[in-house]
């Protein structure tokens, strides 16, 4: 990294991957990497998203395929300075599908948990019907990194 003073923590990092809105995954077609923004969740060092079962993505992402994933935290554009305030955090690893249904269905608990907590009363009847259907990978992550730009306040 660059710039070690904007550097941060793997802890820190973990909690970016937490909060963040959607990540960005990107892997090698061979010829130009291919990057797609998903809605992520975190359990350990795994890191998971769904996806349909056909199409260009899952095409790619087979079993071991070294990916990377972008995080992005927090962000604020400071109206009097021309810089932005920000974090954010990578992890690279290897992605895996998700074949047990218990580890699919966990998996989407913790998705609809983070992203739609007021519906969850409809989760299993949702699984019942889409839980063939769906796709769920497994990101093992072997390393994050981290970095903020953090921006004093002028005083008011």
């Amino acid at each position: 990294m660059r710039r070690k003073d904007r550097e941060l923590s793997y802890e820190e990092g973990l909690k970016i991957i937490d909060k963040c809105e959607y990540a960005t995954l990107s892997v090698s077609d061979g010829e130009v990497p291919y990057s797609i923004p998903l809605s992520v969740c975190r359990n350990g060092t795994d890191v998971f998203f769904h996806s349909a079962d056909a199409g260009r993505k899952t095409e790619l992402l087979k079993d071991g395929t070294p990916v990377r994933m972008v995080f992005v935290g927090d962000v604020e554009a400071q109206k009097n300075a021309f810089t932005t305030a920000y974090e954010s955090a990578i992890a690279v690893g290897k992605i895996y599908a998700v074949i047990n249904d218990a580890e699919k269905i966990s998996a989407l608990r913790l998705l609809s948990e983070k992203y739609c907590p007021e519906n969850m009363a409809a989760f299993d009847r949702s699984i019942e019907r889409s839980l063939g259907r769906t796709n769920v990978y497994r990101v093992s992550m072997e390393s994050v990194t981290a970095k903020a730009k953090r921006v004093k306040r002028a005083q008011e």
